[in-house]
């Protein structure tokens, strides 16, 4: 039985087409999608079918993946993204990989024209759920960062003001820079003499975030339930030196 009202509305005026009578034949409802389908030009396809975009500058942090896959499992997708006339992903980058993370396959191709905007209409969410999608769909933006290596490239290849100027890219790069170690003066292997008087002694122990870092022996009872503090750990790794063991662990 297809009981459901499909609309579209375009520059000449609105059309509406219902099929909403009890008893209405299974091809009918085949017919209609086919029709509109055409007449909206929407094709059908799978996200495995899009490529990622090679000059995309926009780099998702761990927390706004995390966030993006979050807000897929708890709400499913909810806008649009960007593909050209070879599949290209330019907008959604992020989304399409957290999506096929998830094993989210589906994909729905609508052909837009310049001078229009596409709205994808979300319907039976509760006011929590929207104000949820709303924060989220931001919120993961604000998460992620700029790749400041490929905005100077583009900026090399292409012409990308107004949306950044060459003291923006200059002042990302320098950020970059700054983040960047040194090269040390010593060989990496070289072990240096322990100080006359060392900061930490056997038996102290650091809290480190979620990490608790102990100074002992890892053979001791009395150091391991020290550092468990009665937890159990999801990790222990002994890091042997100098006679002794720091037990690392996390939680």
């Amino acid at each position: 039985m297809f009981q459901r009202t499909i609309s579209a509305t375009f520059s000449t005026g609105a059309i509406q087409s219902s099929a909403s009578q009890p008893g209405t034949d299974k091809s009918l409802e085949f017919v209609y999608r086919v029709i509109l389908r055409a007449i909206l030009q929407i094709t059908m396809a799978t996200l495995s079918d899009l490529k990622q975009d090679h000059k995309n500058a926009r780099k998702r942090t761990e927390t706004s993946a995390s966030l993006l896959k979050e807000s897929l499992q708890r709400y499913g997708p909810a806008r649009s993204i960007v593909i050209d006339e070879d599949d290209r992903i330019l907008a959604g980058n992020g989304t399409v990989e957290a999506a096929l993370g998830l094993g989210i396959e589906g994909l729905r191709v609508i052909d837009a024209n310049p001078d229009e905007i596409i709205a994808v209409r979300r319907t039976g969410l509760t006011e929590d759920q929207k104000v949820g999608l709303a924060l989220a769909d931001n919120r993961t933006a604000d998460l992620a960062e700029w790749d400041a290596e490929m905005l100077h490239r583009l900026s090399e290849e292409h012409d990308i003001a107004p949306w950044f100027e060459d003291d923006d890219v200059e002042a990302l790069l320098e950020q970059v820079e700054q983040l960047e170690p040194e090269e040390g003066n010593t060989d990496p292997d070289e072990t240096p003499e322990p100080p006359e008087d060392p900061i930490t002694k056997p038996g102290d122990l650091w809290i480190l975030g979620n990490h608790r870092v102990m100074c002992g022996d890892s053979t001791s009872i009395t150091n391991v339930e020290k550092l468990l503090n009665g937890e159990k750990a999801s990790s222990c790794t002994p890091i042997r030196r100098m006679g002794w063991a720091r037990l690392r662990t996390a939680f």
